[in-house]
């Protein structure tokens, strides 16, 4: 017997080798390689397999630690603009961070949370912002000790979903309340933290259809419910206005570097399924929205969403939903927006849901949306789900600004990493099509262009000079030295500064 096999066991036979090839993923109570398990080769020899590789074997006999992204879906990377250290997140539940040196690429050590959280994001001054459900704490990412926020306030982490429980995390001193709600999926969309310290979040309503504003009704018999009665904590509820859509609702939240809430709603009707957002040092934000931009009247690349920069004081997203409170006449300029909608106009009433994620096929139903204060949108974000209703939203992304404000966009589509500037405009497009054994110049498989390959690159982060892309295609983490086609050193003159 070469290997006993648990029930959670993934295997492909490589039929066409010269000798029959079987790859095994051992693993431990989750269905993807390398969690609490192994990979094995071995030749099937007709009367007997024979045991090829023990890939973690190997690893180890290299003095190297054995790792593989914890997560087929969210494997987001966040980078210490301070230090030379990347993290890595499993996602969407996360514990333990993977961190990896970036000079050597090298993975340092796992590290253990203070608690089970959603997401972090990391401030120019290295400290570590880590979410959970309803609050967002401050660290030291050495010592993990809190640094609380000057107008923070005692919360209880946690982490869940409707239907399943929470976990609850230790207590923090100085934190920032969250208006977050539990929904089918157990994470939030987004935090970010600019040059300025200032932090934004994405909080997902999903039961916005009572009067808007802060309430203390707390209703229902969840775990998560009683905790909020217990501590006296208030939940919030949409303000309605004629076009916004009463389904589940991405609400955008702005704290200044004290922990005081600057702006509450400020990007009013985004639907849950956005995600990703970022603010410059002038206050201008940048939403992941869960929407295909309009050109000349008609969806500009199906199935993909689009970055849109608003100014300072926020703007809104209203259309033609179906609500108590519609709009009573549509703008007469063109739409903006297209969302579709997971319902059929040509079947009937038995079978209205799509049983697949697909998007404006004929005879589905489309909103239009209009949108005020934005700046520019730019279109191709991915990966995301631009359906109202009735889909799942998990496919997901994070797009990442530098400190000249540029954006970096994934495009899952084109397997490439989008580079646009402070006016919406492409500066270029980073990356294309490729295997894992497209590694870059010198390698066997090479791709053209900048020799940069990625499979299904979704979530990138960036520091002065670098690029980090999680490709999870091809399991791993790439970085990407950032270079100008021409540059030009001066001298200047003492005193003159």
């Amino acid at each position: 017997q070469v290997a006993s096999l648990p029930l959670s066991t993934v295997m492909w036979v490589d039929s066409w080798a010269e000798v029959p090839t079987i790859w095994i993923g051992r693993i431990n109570k989750r269905p993807w390689p390398h969690v609490g398990g192994q990979v094995l080769l071995l030749l099937d020899r007709g009367d007997h397999f024979e045991l090829a590789e023990n890939f973690e074997e190997t690893v180890r006999r290299a003095g190297l630690i054995p790792h593989m992204w914890t997560g087929s879906r969210m494997p987001r990377v966040k980078v210490d603009p301070t230090r030379d250290h990347v993290y890595y997140e499993g996602g969407p539940s996360i514990r333990t961070l993977y961190r990896f040196d970036t000079r050597s690429g090298k993975l340092i050590e796992g590290v253990r949370l203070p608690y089970q959280a959603d997401e972090m994001a990391i401030g120019p001054n290295g400290l570590m912002y880590v979410r959970a459900l309803g609050s967002v704490g401050r660290f030291d990412p050495i010592t993990w000790r809190e640094v609380p926020f000057d107008y923070g306030v005692h919360l209880i982490p946690l982490w869940g979903r409707r239907g399943s429980g929470f976990t609850f995390g230790n207590q923090i001193i100085g934190g920032l309340k969250l208006y977050d709600e539990p929904g089918a999926k157990a994470f939030q969309d987004g935090i970010g933290v600019n040059l300025n310290g200032e932090v934004s979040v994405l909080s997902n309503i999903y039961d916005p259809k009572t009067i808007g504003g802060l309430t203390t009704e707390i209703r229902g018999s969840s775990s998560y419910q009683r905790l909020m009665r217990l501590q006296q904590l208030t939940g919030y509820r949409p303000l309605r206005f004629p076009g916004r859509s009463q389904a589940g609702q991405s609400t955008v939240w702005v704290f200044n570097s004290r922990g005081e809430l600057k702006s509450k709603d400020v990007i009013a009707g985004l639907q849950v399924g956005s995600c990703g957002i970022q603010t410059d040092v002038e206050g201008n934000l940048y939403v992941g929205f869960a929407g295909t931009p309009a050109v000349d009247g008609k969806p500009f690349l199906p199935g993909t969403g689009a970055v849109v920069k608003f100014v300072p004081t926020g703007g809104k997203f209203f259309g033609d939903w179906a609500t108590k409170l519609p709009l009573k006449e549509l703008p007469s300029r063109s739409p903006d927006f297209f969302v579709a909608s997971a319902r059929r106009t040509d079947v009937p009433a038995t079978r209205l849901f799509l049983k697949r994620r697909d998007f404006f096929l004929p005879g589905q139903a489309a909103h239009k949306l209009w949108v005020k204060g934005a700046l520019w949108a730019y279109g191709g974000l991915s990966s995301m789900v631009t359906v109202k209703s009735g889909s799942c939203t998990c496919p997901n992304n994070r797009f990442a600004l530098d400190y000249y404000a540029r954006s970096f966009i994934p495009e899952t589509y084109r397997f490439s990493v989008g580079v646009v500037d402070t006016n919406g405009n492409l500066i270029t497009r980073i990356g294309r099509y490729g295997n894992e054994d497209s590694r870059g110049p010198g390698n066997p498989v090479l791709v053209g262009g900048d020799e940069i390959a990625f499979a299904f690159p979704c979530f990138v982060a960036v520091k002065d000079g670098e690029l980090y892309v999680s490709d999870s295609g091809n399991d791993r983490m790439v970085q990407v030295f950032l270079e100008y086609h021409r540059e030009e050193t001066l001298n200047i003159p003492a005193g003159s500064y």
